[in-house]
């Protein structure tokens, strides 16, 4: 779970890991986010621009809802991407990416025009753990394909998702490159950021970026009742959990202790049969129906 702020403790600069500073700090700077994606990514060659496209996506049907994404981008390839910053648990948030990559891929189809299609990119960066079950992997790459892994069109509809988190926990392995992205997003005191960036000098501009936005006040504001509105929506949502798991093993406790009864039970009647004793007794004697008692010494005699 994270509990980290939307500013640094030691100094009043903007986390990037907040939604409203991440959109602030890659909206406008080309070289940053080049640099990013290029880490990210990992194409087997470079990406040499990015061109910035409009993140208001227009619904497809009038009933349905339009979206904002973070940032969005054309590489020059032609293919698009769709970079997101999540602080807070969304338990929708699989979901949402294909829903995304789905909507930003139809909003640059032309109508009336007949044309090879772009492939389409969704980089999620989340400030949390979604894949429990593989602890030694923080990066998560989805594509179209078949279960045997014959690709549909490799890199046609691609969904990517960094667990930052784990990814500094295992310090990046297999993926050097993108360690100074991961560390840059994560930083929990601007020290640690500042040590980073001097080594740097991509990040060190991130860093210089970072504390000039981090004066607007309008941006400030934005920030912290952004963040504060998902701190709340989060602390919800974790209720809601422990309450989920604290019923599961109240029921998990609650079946416990019928299948102790029920087995305590078999085995007294078991023994009552041993000594002689009428079935009609045995039944009065545990208090259960003749049908319950046949079911017992079914069971019995399965294990």
């Amino acid at each position: 779970m994270q509990t980290q702020s939307y500013r640094f403790a030691d100094c009043e600069v903007l986390r990037p890991i907040s939604d409203v500073a991440f959109k602030a700090l890659f909206s406008h700077s080309a070289a940053l986010l080049q640099d990013l994606l290029s880490c990210a990514l990992c194409f087997p060659s470079p990406i040499t621009s990015v061109t910035y496209i409009n993140t208001e996506l227009s619904p497809d049907l009038d009933a349905a809802k339009s979206c904002r994404l973070d940032v969005a981008v054309q590489l020059d390839d032609g293919t698009l991407v769709d970079i997101e910053i999540q602080a807070s648990p969304d338990p929708a948030i699989k979901r949402r990416s294909v829903a995304y990559a789905a909507k930003l891929l139809s909003s640059q189809i032309e109508a009336g025009k007949k044309r090879l299609q772009p492939d389409v990119i969704a980089l999620f960066l989340l400030n949390y753990e979604i894949f429990h079950e593989t602890p030694k992997q923080w990066l998560h790459s989805f594509e179209l394909r078949t279960p045997d892994g014959r690709y549909l069109q490799e890199r046609v509809f691609r969904i990517d998702f960094v667990e930052l988190l784990k990814g500094k926990q295992l310090h990046a392995e297999g993926n050097s490159v993108f360690s100074k992205w991961i560390i840059f997003f994560t930083a929990e005191t601007f020290q640690e950021l500042k040590a980073l960036c001097d080594k740097d000098k991509v990040l060190r501009q991130a860093k210089e970026k970072l504390e000039m936005i981090s004066k607007d006040k309008q941006i400030w504001s934005d920030a912290r009742a952004k963040w504060e509105g998902e701190f709340a929506i989060t602390q919800k949502f974790l209720a809601a959990e422990a309450r989920g798991k604290a019923e599961g093993k109240a029921e998990g406790l609650r079946e416990g202790i019928e299948k102790g009864m029920e087995k305590g039970i078999r085995s007294a009647a078991l023994g009552m049969l041993e000594v002689g004793m009428p079935h009609e007794q045995i039944c009065k004697a545990l208090k259960i129906t003749e049908a319950e008692l046949a079911k017992l010494l079914s069971t019995a005699k399965e294990e």
